[in-house]
């Protein structure tokens, strides 16, 4: 595993390659911590940030009547970190369940890059088009969701043989649960953070 002197290089290499099917392959000789937390993090503040910008310009009430929401960082930071964290937590927990192993640090690193795509697209979603909005969630949502399903989905054909009688079943179960809880955070996303009256 990585320590925080990790090269920033080595980083930006590894979330400009997040968008390939074999992530896995990638990082199973060194996975790290380091650049989930980090896009994490800026994720966290951007959301907060674009967020309320957004709000400020779409105020229309009384002059020095609009206000910072600082809710919005308190759960920006819930969601992702726990998305980032529990979430991976509960997937490790239901591979090993199945017997099929995969590392926890490589779980948590591969849902941490996942995030990258929406940094632009918070920063996107400051202009006043609600259908753009929903647009760029769903393109970033589906890019991200591809990515992570994709390498999974790689990962359990090798643990689950075809031939093997609930292979289907326990791939559709595991990729069915990532699945539902990616929708869960792009809806948690459009509404609570790129949702302007």
């Amino acid at each position: 595993m990585s320590t925080p002197s990790r090269s920033s290089t080595a980083s930006r290499a590894r979330c400009y390659r997040a968008r390939v099917a074999l992530f896995f392959d990638l990082i199973s000789a060194n996975p790290d911590l380091w650049g989930p937390f980090w896009i994490s993090t800026t994720l966290i503040f951007a959301m907060a940030i674009t967020g309320n910008l957004a709000s400020y310009y779409a105020y229309k009430g009384p002059q020095g009547g609009w206000t910072y929401n600082f809710n919005q960082l308190t759960l920006a930071g819930t969601v992702i970190y726990s998305y980032v964290t529990l979430l991976p937590l509960l997937l490790w927990l239901g591979l090993r369940y199945y017997q099929a192993q995969k590392r926890l640090v490589d779980i948590i690193c591969i849902y941490g890059y996942t995030l990258g795509i929406f940094v632009p697209v918070s920063v996107l979603c400051v202009l006043p088009s609600e259908f753009l909005r929903w647009l760029l969630v769903f393109v970033g949502g589906a890019i991200s969701g591809i990515f992570l399903l994709s390498n999974f989905h790689a990962h359990l054909s090798d643990c689950f043989p075809y031939g093997e009688g609930d292979a289907k079943r326990k791939t559709v179960t595991i990729l069915g649960g990532m699945a539902a809880f990616h929708i869960v955070l792009l809806f948690l996303f459009k509404i609570s953070f790129f949702h302007y009256k």
